[in-house]
């Protein structure tokens, strides 16, 4: 049998926090170059196409997360990795109704920058849709005025995390491990 497993794991330090803190969205690219290794170079995106732009989304702590189901079937043979990535906008502004349609009409590519700076990267084989979301008024005022989505894929891959490699206030961060780094750009928020 192939698929053995080759590692333990110890009792982790209690050390690590959850949520995300920001989300970078780019349109679903066929065959987006990357390679997968061993250890602290497990991932590693490659000859990332000239002019490949991410969009980057500011998160508020708490209001979203990424979880990955794992989906086998023996009878079948098959396993997937199912990504489901929910999070908040707050605010509503006459720009994000053209953004939410453009989302829910395509298909994506998220890089989830979570608050231990891993980057989780989700679709870069088949991409992400959209599959539910509500935009809001909320009927008390205390209730969230904004935009929910959930984006969810199936890949192959349990899970991959780009490594950043030097940390947060680098140039590009968390882009900055890329090979191509020159051929992105982030266009951040307004």
């Amino acid at each position: 049998m192939a698929c053995l497993i080759t590692a333990g794991r110890l009792v982790e330090c209690k050390d690590a926090i959850g949520g995300v803190k920001r989300v970078y969205l780019m349109n679903f690219i066929e065959d987006f170059a990357f390679t997968l290794g061993t250890g602290a170079t497990a991932f590693q995106v490659d000859n990332v196409p000239l002019g490949t732009e991410v969009f980057q989304y500011d998160l508020r702590p708490d209001l979203s997360g990424l979880t990955i189901n794992v989906g086998a079937d023996s009878a079948t043979g098959t396993t997937s990795f199912e990504q489901v990535f929910a999070f908040t906008l707050q605010r509503v502004s006459i720009a994000d109704a053209a953004q939410i349609e453009a989302m829910a009409q395509g298909q994506l590519i998220a890089f989830v920058l979570d608050n231990n700076d891993n980057v989780w990267c989700c679709g870069m084989r088949h991409g992400l849709d959209v599959t539910a979301g509500v935009v809001q008024t909320g009927a008390t005022r205390t209730e969230l005025t904004g935009i929910q989505l959930t984006l969810t894929g199936r890949e192959p891959d349990s899970f991959l995390l780009l490594i950043p490699s030097s940390g947060v206030g680098e140039t590009k961060y968390p882009f900055d491990n890329i090979t191509d780094i020159g051929n992105i750009t982030i266009t951040v928020g307004t």
